[in-house]
């Protein structure tokens, strides 16, 4: 069985992960995406991160979110190991199972790869990575600059993405999350306190 390996933070899960991850697989005629969330204490301090969900809770929102897509998997072997499992590791388990899976990752994440994956080398020699176009950026002028992309060239594949999805992060989710926050916040400092239902109209589905 063919598939891809997207680990991430997922926090939260945004339509851009789960349709360019679609959008890849259906582009190689892959059958599945393993979806592999990691541990929050990974992603907690990080830029932009103030809003954390528990791991439990991303995974279950990738698990709900699964349930209509059957190309879906959905992995907590990161969020319940003692230790950061190495991608590595995972893909030659999965490959035991059956698995013939590729890493999955996105263009804006080429410039750490190297010293962000252990056993990356070994990786790209048995499995090879597959990398989606995030945020507009040339890939190929990405790996043509970079040294140790470009010695591993021939183990990466490009697809380029619908620019709908160019620009949807989870950072922008968090962004906009806080600042409903602070509308709420507002809102309730200029409206007497009978007047709740207003906020419950304006804020409606």
């Amino acid at each position: 069985m063919k598939g891809l390996y997207f680990t991430g933070e997922f926090n939260p899960p945004t339509v851009a992960h789960i349709e360019l991850a679609n959008y890849v697989r259906k582009y190689l005629d892959y059958d599945k995406v393993v979806f592999v969330p990691s541990k929050s204490k990974y992603i907690q301090g990080l830029e932009n991160n103030a809003i954390t969900f528990p791991a439990e809770e991303r995974y279950m929102m990738l698990r709900r979110i699964s349930i209509s897509r059957p190309w879906m998997d959905i992995s907590d072997v990161e969020i319940h190991s003692e230790d950061q499992p190495q991608a590595y590791h995972f893909l030659r388990q999965m490959k035991e199972r059956g698995y013939d899976l590729k890493l999955l990752i996105g263009s804006d994440c080429l410039k750490d790869l190297e010293h962000d994956f252990s056993f990356i080398n070994e990786i790209f020699e048995e499995f090879g990575i597959v990398v989606m176009t995030r945020n507009h950026q040339d890939v190929k002028a990405l790996i043509d600059k970079n040294e140790f992309l470009k010695r591993n060239e021939k183990a990466i594949t490009i697809v380029q993405t619908p620019d709908r999805y160019q620009d949807i992060s989870s950072s922008k989710v968090r962004e906009l999350a806080h600042r409903m926050r602070e509308e709420v916040r507002e809102l309730r400092s200029i409206l007497p306190d009978e007047l709740e239902a207003l906020e419950e109209f304006i804020y409606q589905k």
